[in-house]
């Protein structure tokens, strides 16, 4: 008769071992508990912080707000004729309301007001970017039977915290973020399976992806680019190892990229063909200078450094190469760091990366960062050492949240993100109020354009034509504000300065860039001698005292300006800039509204 032993001590060990390191995949009520509690938290900041607020919005903080609203008012109204216009505003516009859409449609229970706008880019497109990267990482895991669940979900929340400083340029009324959707979903399509296995509808959608990418905002156009080099460069080495190389697996291995690439092509030819046209013909490294600070890669990266902070930019880089060590993850690694690179040397030289800008980097980052955690975890095989490791990078991950949402002092910001979140307050909105109501009388009773000579964060074209978002006001005024001439190389001829009836000049001239900003100096220096241009104006006896010392006058047309006086401007600016002479030309449609001195 057998008898049946019992485990070896050795076999036991072993049994015991492998039960403790088994990993656990969260429940489902867990991961919807976490990511209910960070998401009643962010909104509730998001009420607190804008309840601080007391400002004017500029620029790309109000735009796409003013856009929403638009397309939410055009959409209550008539919804055929706001999607007609919306199609005409993507096919020719490289700034466009196409972004601002899905955040209309979230707007229309909620309101048009600033608080509204934030509650729906924040739940429509911030918190979705974080959940969709953590769901990649996971389902990227690589072999999938030793999926650390988990870990996943706690390198997911520390990465949330390490990268939390993504979530500034949201507060300032950007929709970049919206962006990272497509991203992780366009990476998560291609990663997920081999190259040679990936489906040619599955390469068509990416490649719809990739072009919405663009028209979605245009400097996505770099990880379009970036994403297709790095498809191509993996299907030709994938044709160059296999032996022997023959024209049909030439075509075959190279029918993907091909596919996407073709499918972004023909969608933005499809749906924004003039606007492409012009984006084909545009030098925008030459138009964008005044926007690049950097004299060299090096320093570009010192800036990423200071922008994300070192301890950040190390994990990073850490995890990329933890992730290339292993055959497991080696694609997943190569091909994202890769992007990255190909990105930045992309970028770099067309301008300095803004804030919003490192959008482009969020969805390859997050990934390498939750599976290089993942994948830390694997590798330490002592419990001791685990949780030495979490407890790391918990703590500084929520020392990087408290810096960038609790303003830490100072001394933080070398290692930790550069910037913080604050609310903007203005000491000068009555006087901004009291400008627009004395701009509202004078206009009724003599119509005409208004020019703002200024460019600057104090005063510039934006404050007024969006003054009545930012106030919740309704001024008449702000409709009738010209687009002006701000960036030298970028602008051109400052037309709407000879199409004003009225010209707002703040003293001291507000610029700045001094020495990119000559279309807004050169004429300012006209008004304050009263010679040239300016001598068809005469100042109004009101005067605002706003932010910083600055003192603003209105300036009322008298008679038209002359040729001459036209000609006055464009001598200057092509003496600054004897070459680029034809974009401060007068310009011939402008020429009509001229008058020769009587």
């Amino acid at each position: 008769m057998k008898t049946t032993r019992g485990p070896t001590r050795e076999t036991a060990g072993k049994a015991l071992h492998s039960v403790e390191d088994k990993p656990k995949t969260p429940r489902w009520w867990t991961v919807a508990l976490v990511v209910l509690s960070c998401a009643f938290l962010l909104n509730a900041y998001t009420a607190w912080f804008n309840s601080q607020e007391h400002t004017l919005y500029a620029a790309d903080e109000v735009r796409h707000w003013s856009f929403a609203t638009g397309f939410r008012t055009a959409i209550l109204n008539n919804p055929v004729a706001a999607i007609n216009g919306a199609a005409k505003d993507i096919a020719h516009r490289e700034v466009s309301v196409f972004p601002a859409i899905p955040v209309a449609l979230a707007m229309v229970p909620l309101g048009n007001s600033r608080l509204a706008y934030l509650f729906a880019v924040i739940n429509l497109y911030g918190l979705p970017s974080l959940c969709i990267a953590a769901f990649a990482a996971f389902s990227l895991w690589r072999p999938r039977t030793q999926t650390p669940g988990r870990p996943i979900l706690v390198a997911a929340l520390i990465t949330s915290g390490l990268l939390c400083g993504l979530w500034i340029p949201v507060f300032a009324g950007y929709l970049g973020i919206g962006g990272v959707l497509l991203c992780v979903s366009v990476l998560w399509l291609y990663l997920r399976t081999d190259a040679q296995d990936l489906r040619l509808s599955h390469a068509v959608l990416i490649g719809i992806l990739l072009a919405l990418l663009v028209l979605f905002r245009r400097w996505y156009v770099f990880f379009t680019v970036s994403a297709l080099a790095m498809f191509w460069a993996e299907a030709l080495l994938v044709v160059l190892i296999q032996r022997p190389i023959s024209i049909k697996r030439l075509l075959s291995g190279l029918s993907r990229p091909l596919t996407s690439t073709a499918a972004c092509c023909a969608t933005l030819l499809t749906l924004a063909f003039p606007m492409i046209i012009g984006i084909a013909g545009r030098d925008y490294v030459d138009s964008f200078s005044a926007y690049r600070h950097h004299s060299s890669a090096l320093e570009a990266f010192g800036r990423a450094i200071s922008e994300h902070g070192a301890i950040t930019i190390a994990i990073l880089v850490l995890s990329s190469l933890l992730l290339i060590s292993s055959r497991a993850t080696r694609r997943v690694g190569l091909l994202l760091a890769g992007q990255h690179i190909l990105m930045f040397f992309l970028f770099q030289p067309v301008q300095s990366h803004a804030i919003q800008h490192w959008y482009l980097y969020l969805p390859g980052s997050a990934i390498l960062m939750i599976l290089g955690m993942a994948r830390a975890w694997q590798e330490l095989r002592s419990h001791r050492w685990r949780l030495i490791a979490a407890g790391v990078l918990v703590t500084v991950s929520i020392v990087q949240i408290c810096h960038v949402f609790g303003n830490f002092p100072e001394y933080t910001s070398s290692v930790l993100v550069e910037r913080h979140l604050s609310p903007r307050q203005r000491g000068d909105i009555d006087e901004i109020t009291r400008l627009l109501a004395v701009l509202d009388r004078i206009v009724s009773r003599q119509p005409g354009h208004i020019y703002v000579l200024a460019s600057s964060s104090v005063l510039t074209e934006h404050v007024l034509a969006f003054a009545n978002l930012s106030l919740g006001a309704s001024f008449q005024s702000p409709q009738r504000v010209l687009t002006t001439a701000q960036i030298d190389r970028r602008d051109g001829f400052p037309s709407g300065l000879f199409q004003a009836q009225y010209v707002i000049l703040p003293h001291p001239i507000q610029v700045n860039q001094p020495n990119e900003q000559r279309v807004v100096s050169v004429p300012a220096s006209y008004f304050d001698s009263r010679s040239g241009p300016a001598a068809a104006f005469v100042p109004l006896s009101a005067v605002f005292r706003l932010d910083n010392g600055v003192v603003a006058r209105i300036w009322a047309r008298t008679r038209p300006n002359t040729p001459s006086e036209a000609d006055l401007i464009s001598r200057d600016l092509r003496q600054i800039y004897p070459d680029h002479p034809y974009i401060y030309e007068v310009p011939n449609e402008l020429k009509n509204l001229l008058q020769p001195a009587s």
